[in-house]
């Protein structure tokens, strides 16, 4: 995935890079792609209070980056299924946990 943002405040931000795989275990994953989600509402409410047409294009753009978490974690959890040694690893107790919705 290269060097990703993996958490962030209004005074700081945390990056790593992300060389080979499981290097961003799928909780931290989701909790940025939560983050980022809560951005992308907030300005998207914004653009629409303001008319903001290019606020509206970088909610747009955000998206993306949410969908690569989102194929990052499906890789993730296809890899952990086929491999049940690596489930600890991408931050999950046991293999129920790659489908379980609760």
């Amino acid at each position: 995935m290269g060097t990703e943002v993996v958490t962030e405040s209004p005074r700081s931000a945390t990056l790593q890079v992300l060389l080979s795989s499981p290097q961003l275990w799928v909780p931290d994953a989701l909790r940025r792609m939560s983050t980022i989600a809560g951005f992308m509402h907030h300005d998207g409410i914004q653009a629409l209070t303001n008319s903001d047409k290019e606020l509206a294009r970088q909610v747009l753009s955000i998206d993306d980056e949410v969908d690569r978490f989102s194929l990052y974690i499906v890789r993730q959890l296809k890899w952990a299924v086929q491999h049940l040694s690596l489930i600890e690893r991408i931050g999950l107790k046991t293999p129920i946990e790659c489908l379980d919705t609760e």
